[in-house]
């Protein structure tokens, strides 16, 4: 769990005291981590093979890319819901390189995934090189900048189009 934007309102040992409440009352287990710094993150992300979950449909496109590009080409499973997996979907392979989740009900769903994620041998962690998952879009962007600029004819007249 990402803390670090509580600690703007809350102190570091009162979340670790709410935490270490949620954990003795069952509500998590002490394979959930806490994060509350970007060394900590670091080496969790970079040290464990965790599940990150990107799932939440209230995430905001920039959170989502940040986690994206921190977790991608490390030991992780990265759990997707389905319009987010729709983004680049010739890269993910639900079962194979990621877990994609119902947008609608990803909590519930959450916890059918079984425990022990690292043991299954058909998973495998995200591997990609970042030019190859952008590279083909800012291809297909150019191409069509490219086709607007060479267009010679135009439901508009030529005065009114401002490129």
């Amino acid at each position: 769990f990402d803390g670090r934007k509580l600690l703007k309102t809350q102190g570091s040992s009162q979340l670790r005291k709410k935490w270490n409440d949620l954990i003795i009352s069952g509500k998590i287990t002490s394979e959930h981590h806490l994060v509350m710094s970007e060394s900590k993150l670091a080496q969790l992300i970079n040290e464990e093979s965790l599940a990150v979950v990107l799932a939440n449909p209230s995430i905001k496109n920039i959170e989502f890319t940040e986690w994206l590009n921190i977790c991608l080409n490390k030991n992780n499973l990265i759990i997707l819901n389905d319009y987010q997996a729709t983004g680049f979907s010739n890269y993910w392979t639900s079962g194979r390189n990621c877990l994609v989740v119902s947008s609608q009900n990803w909590k519930d769903q959450l916890n059918l995934i079984p425990s022990p994620l690292k043991n299954s041998s058909n998973l495998k962690p995200t591997t990609y090189v970042t030019s190859e998952l952008f590279e083909s879009s800012i291809n297909e962007l150019s191409r069509l900048y490219a086709k607007l600029l060479q267009q010679k004819t135009s439901l508009l007249t030529t005065k009114s189009v401002k490129l």
